[in-house]
């Protein structure tokens, strides 16, 4: 869903309107924060197809803990008029079209009892803006509500009233790296301080939990996940997915950047039913660019797949395999550095059933590839029922819904024997 067209602050500004006001910061943070985006100084393009719009922002501050300042905010159409400055009904009216829909109407809840609709933000304004100073406030609200639960909690008291405390000083990211650093020990204090009970397990789950449930604030979603800031941990050490050559009645080797091999990749991917779930019929030119950039050290493999008893009838399929740690996903499902992830396409004169018997396969040689690896994951588009069913057939199963920058998925997981 977000595009970013700029890494760095350097050059002139993309646009010309007036600053954007505050109503429309939190709408543009929400949706960022809804799908998982994660903004870079610079311009920012994030795509909505289904109004037929775009919404074209000057990110001017990306915070650590999702508290994004923008310099500027408008709303672009397919016919090239802008305006320049969107009320914030239009633009919420235009995010919330566009995220319901990505969704095929059957998001799951999180298997807990907690209101959607209920709560807020319960740090009121007499509670001190720094975050530190807040946790007095926040421990006492958290004691007033025995029996609530942790979800609801997280969302009102860490999520919404907490966090964005850390981005409440000046917006530099050393600054609030700081604050939260400063807040992550005070609530690491206040942990160790209290006895055994609710208390104690909600704030050891703040500080180690790798995500943090929240409710969304556009997304027709129930809960979501976003990465949880007070967990300090490294980037994770993952090696490139391996390439098995054979796969059961399949035989796996890279895909060339050129030739007979990019042609085949790129008139798959522009044919009108790959376009409405993978989104990208790039001429040649970029699919040699992307082929190529799927070498060692990437975290990922480009794969054409041909059938071992006729390789002479060309390749069957197109795969993509990854290392799920370096994915979007792991922003807002847990993964493991010994995950593998695959993305699947299939030629369209190849008969049915040739995705699922070709998913099973690579999912078996792949676990013997990497015996470290104990899961295989897959997000097909949540829209894509032909494609999920396919993942089944293959012994996969559907273990949740996310929301990912440029479409809701479907996680679908096979356990290694």
């Amino acid at each position: 869903m977000t595009r970013v067209v700029r890494a760095n602050g350097a050059g002139p500004s993309a646009l010309a309107p007036p600053g954007a006001g505050e109503a429309q910061q939190r709408i543009l943070r929400a949706a960022l924060d809804d799908t998982g985006a994660r903004p870079v100084p610079g311009p920012l393009l994030v795509p909505l197809p289904t109004v037929g719009m775009s919404v074209v922002a000057d990110v001017a501050h990306a915070s650590v803990v999702g508290e994004h300042r923008f310099d500027r905010i408008a709303l672009g159409t397919t016919d090239g008029a802008l305006d320049p400055d969107p009320g914030p009904d239009v633009l919420a009216a235009a995010l919330r079209e566009e995220l319901a829909a990505r969704s095929d109407g059957s998001w799951p809840g999180t298997g807990t009892d907690v209101d959607p609709g209920a709560g807020g933000a319960v740090l009121g304004p007499d509670t001190p803006r720094d975050p530190v100073a807040a946790v007095d406030t926040a421990l006492e609200l958290v004691r007033a509500r025995p029996g609530t639960h942790p979800a609801l909690l997280t969302d009102t008291v860490l999520v919404r009233g907490l966090l964005p405390r850390v981005a409440a000083g000046g917006p530099g990211s050393e600054t609030e790296q700081a604050r939260l650093a400063a807040l992550t020990g005070r609530l690491t204090t206040a942990r160790d301080a209290e006895p055994a009970g609710p208390v104690r397990d909600l704030l050891d789950g703040w500080l180690t939990g790798e995500h943090l449930w929240f409710r969304p604030a556009l997304h027709p979603a129930p809960w979501l996940r976003r990465p949880n800031p007070l967990l300090t941990a490294l980037p994770p050490v993952v090696a490139d997915p391996p390439l098995p050559v054979r796969a059961g009645p399949f035989v796996l080797r890279a895909a060339r950047p050129h030739g007979t091999d990019l042609r085949t990749v790129a008139g798959w991917m522009r044919r009108p039913e790959v376009i409405r779930f993978f989104g990208q019929p790039w001429p040649d030119e970029r699919w040699a660019r992307e082929l190529a950039g799927h070498g060692p050290g990437s975290g990922t493999a480009a794969v054409l797949v041909e059938r071992a008893d006729d390789p002479a009838a060309g390749p069957v399929g197109y795969l993509e395999l990854y290392r799920p740690a370096r994915h979007a996903l792991a922003r807002s499902f847990p993964v493991t550095p010994h995950d593998l992830g695959v993305h699947v396409c299939v030629g369209a004169e190849h008969g049915r059933g040739t995705g699922a018997a070709l998913l099973g396969a690579v999912a078996e040689a792949l676990a013997g590839a990497d015996p470290d690896c104990r899961r295989v994951l897959a997000e097909p588009d949540a829209r894509n029922a032909a494609g999920r069913g396919a993942f089944r057939r293959a012994g996969f199963t559907e273990a949740g819904r996310i929301a990912l920058p440029h479409k809701d998925a479907a996680i679908m997981l096979r356990e290694a024997p």
